[in-house]
């Protein structure tokens, strides 16, 4: 996508990064076995905290490692198609991974869905099942008396068959892929396909715009990755009465594609009979995975089964795009529900204590502490606190007489892996140098999300919101944040009370030789993107906080104040000279 001249940019290829070294926690059993074959049930990990599901086939009988393909369902699919693929699939001495994408099969949320009106959570939904699959990759690799790894093939139908195109676009261990009934170019997919239409996407309380639609999902449609399949060999197999994923969508995803390429074009609607279709891609294995075929030799092949194929000429694809505005990073669904859950602890006539959690993005539930002067009408603004590396939501205790003194509510929740949303070992800053990047992604948009809850109180609609953040972690979380969203008025940067905290991650990551990797993961953090330009009036420092003067000039003229208390900065915000200069 087009951006402007020296505008920082977030690569779409980085969003399909990830720890290949992030533990699996394997877990697995026999689901059915039979003289011919034996699928296992497996569940393991990926990012996001994700837990995936998949059926693990394995051939009897075979001698030595054989080749091993990867099979992605249709919308509203599972896994289970493995059983109807068994029979075909060891009979030819194929291992076989079927894997549930997110929101399918075992892994379903109420409330989600892989194609819904929330199109940011749809874009991440796709990203998530990509990424799934590359770990389930990294997850054969450790089979290597069972599975080739070296002859890895995809297989996918409908929704497989389009996600399979970015998978194999990204994912250099695929060697043969074969597309069911897939297209390209979500954003016409979105205006003509009856799914739109059946699921109810276009219509009613928040419908999508077909063009905002197709610029949300950019990442995940492979209109912008087909290209990069080649040379491998690519076999698509399409219906000529497609009304789902139409032929105009097919033939957009086989231009984009460069050679070698073939398609196969079929007398049917969306669903084409299996073990036809089946048969064909295990044929395409055959001479792709197990011969020794020349792909170059497969050139451009344009046939159909039992009948003519479509004529393939189609107006020329725009150029893909590669990346898309870095602040579009730290964009959510404002529509997503916050599920909000509120447990009053104390209540008197001047103070309220409230523990509330709320459902921010990539399922994860942010648990936080509201607490009000009373009654609502004598609040004068709001502070956010973020509290720092290593501590938890807690850390606000300390603030909380200041605040009520200057009649301040003080909102406060646990950052990601901190305090009740600690996750096993994981931390913000680890060797785990992806994970990190999420981590911190994640924070920024939950600050956002707590901003949708602090909205929703009764004296926010005329008071402002003020971000208090301790240490140099949150400090550059409350510095992106006010970068990104319009309703932050202030930030205060409060000097670290445990600073020990984050030197020892930091140490950590050297320990473990990862340092560049984890400056490389989060260069988009350059502090100089979102203080040039920030949405908050001033950032203050306090105390012993000094601010990189480096940085500084990097700001717009008096963005940075120092104060020597958080006192001092009350007083001057809640100033009314102060409010008529911000509102």
């Amino acid at each position: 996508m087009a951006a402007e001249a020296q505008a920082p940019v977030w690569a779409f290829t980085a969003f399909y990064e990830y720890d290949t070294d992030l533990p699996f926690n394997v877990e697995e059993r026999i689901e059915k076995q039979t003289d011919k074959y034996t699928i296992y049930h497996w569940a393991y990990d990926s990012v996001h905290d994700k837990r995936v599901t998949a059926y693990y086939l394995k051939p009897e009988g075979q001698a030595g490692p054989v080749p091993c393909y990867l099979f992605m369902h249709g919308y509203s699919g599972s896994k289970n198609d493995v059983f109807d693929a068994a029979d075909m699939t060891a009979a030819a001495g194929y291992c076989a991974l079927f894997i549930d994408a997110e929101y399918h099969g075992e892994r379903q949320v109420d409330g989600k869905a892989m194609y819904s009106k929330l199109a940011y959570s749809s874009r991440d939904a796709m990203i998530q099942t990509v990424i799934d699959f590359r770990r389930g990759i990294d997850l054969l690799e450790k089979r290597p008396d069972e599975v080739d790894a070296s002859r890895i093939g995809f297989a996918g139908g409908s929704m497989g068959g389009i996600l399979g195109a970015v998978l194999a676009a990204v994912e250099p261990r695929i060697r043969a892929t074969a597309l069911a009934v897939g297209g390209a170019e979500w954003g016409y997919l979105l205006k003509v396909s009856v799914v739109a239409e059946a699921l109810g996407l276009n219509k009613g309380d928040n419908p999508l715009d077909p063009k905002v639609f197709r610029r949300i999902v950019a990442p995940a449609d492979p209109i912008h990755w087909a290209q990069l399949i080649s040379p491998r060999p690519v076999l698509m197999l399409n219906a000529k009465h497609d009304v789902l994923v139409n032929p105009l969508a097919n033939k957009m995803l086989f231009a984009r594609l460069n050679p070698p390429k073939k398609i196969i074009w079929f007398d049917d609607g969306h669903a084409l009979p299996f073990d036809i279709a089946l048969d064909y891609i295990m044929k395409f294995y055959g001479a792709f995975l197990v011969g020794h075929a020349d792909p170059m030799d497969l050139g451009i092949s344009i046939s159909g089964h039992q009948t003519a194929p479509l004529d393939m000429e189609i107006p020329p694809l725009p150029e893909p795009w590669t990346s898309m505005a870095l602040f579009d990073r730290f964009e959510y669904d404002h529509h997503l529900p916050l599920h909000l859950d509120i447990k009053k602890l104390k209540a008197t006539e001047t103070r309220r204590v409230d523990d509330l959690s709320f459902l921010t993005v990539h399922d994860k539930t942010a648990p936080a502490t509201l607490r009000s002067p009373q009654p609502d009408s004598s609040v004068t603004a709001t502070i956010l606190y973020l509290h720092e590396y290593g501590a938890d939501r807690t850390q606000a205790n300390s603030l909380a007489e200041t605040m009520y003194k200057h009649n301040v509510a003080l909102f406060a929740f646990d950052m990601e892996y901190h305090g009740a949303r600690a996750v096993g070992e994981r931390t913000m800053l680890s060797p785990f140098v992806n994970t990190s990047r999420d981590a911190l992604i994640q924070t920024v948009i939950d600050v956002r999300r707590a901003l949708d809850v602090i909205g929703m109180q009764s004296y926010q609609k005329t008071q402002p919101v003020i971000i208090a953040a301790r240490g140099h972690i949150a400090a550059d979380i409350a510095l992106m944040a006010a970068a990104v969203d319009t309703r932050i008025a202030d930030v205060i940067i409060l000097p670290a009370e445990n600073p020990d905290a984050t030197q020892l991650a930091f140490d950590t990551v050297q320990k473990a030789e990862k340092t560049n990797a984890l400056a490389k993961a989060t260069q988009w953090a350059n502090m100089y993107f979102y203080v040039s330009d920030s949405h908050a009036a001033h950032a203050y420092t306090v105390g012993k906080y000094d601010v990189d003067p480096a940085l500084a000039s990097g700001a717009r003229p008096g963005y940075f104040v120092h104060r020597n208390s958080l006192e001092d900065v009350l007083i001057e915000i809640m100033a009314p000279e102060h409010a008529e200069e911000e509102f």
